[in-house]
């Protein structure tokens, strides 16, 4: 089931809610739906695990594919850019900016990170940085911490 209903009833997909395509937009990641954002940094991809039509299992166990690769938060929030386009070759990454993969990251944080854990100093960093759209994902986290206490 899609967590943010973007299926719509006669079977298309309505985009401003597919998490997989807010995920990789350049805009900012609607309020509404960075909870349901979870810990995933780069989408979503439930319909794609229910639809029949779809040999998922394939296309998920490419020997050659890095998408595999599991990535630290810690480290999409403190790697050179270089780096992070390196570890995420294989990604759609909009304009091929890291930025929007941190701004996910920080999404993450507010949703997984529980409010001792040593990664809040970073964050902290972000919302009072120079990037507005990183600075505003990184108050909205920091914010998501307090109303958990």
């Amino acid at each position: 089931k899609c967590p943010t209903n973007a299926i719509l009833p006669e079977g298309t997909i309505d985009a401003n809610l597919c998490l997989s395509w807010v995920a990789q937009s350049t805009n900012d990641i609607p309020i509404e739906l960075r909870e349901a954002l979870g810990d995933k940094v780069y989408g979503c991809d439930e319909c794609q695990d229910i639809c029949p039509h779809n040999k998922i299992q394939i296309r998920r166990t490419n020997k050659d594919s890095s998408n595999a690769q599991f990535i630290e938060l810690e480290q999409l929030l403190t790697l050179s850019d270089e780096t992070i386009l390196e570890i995420a070759r294989e990604w759609y990454i909009a304009k091929r900016d890291p930025r929007y993969i941190r701004r996910n990251a920080l999404v993450i944080a507010g949703n997984i990170l529980p409010d001792d854990h040593p990664l809040w100093s970073i964050v902290k960093q972000y919302a009072s940085g120079p990037d507005a759209m990183l600075a505003e994902h990184a108050n909205w986290s920091l914010k998501q911490a307090n109303d958990r206490n």
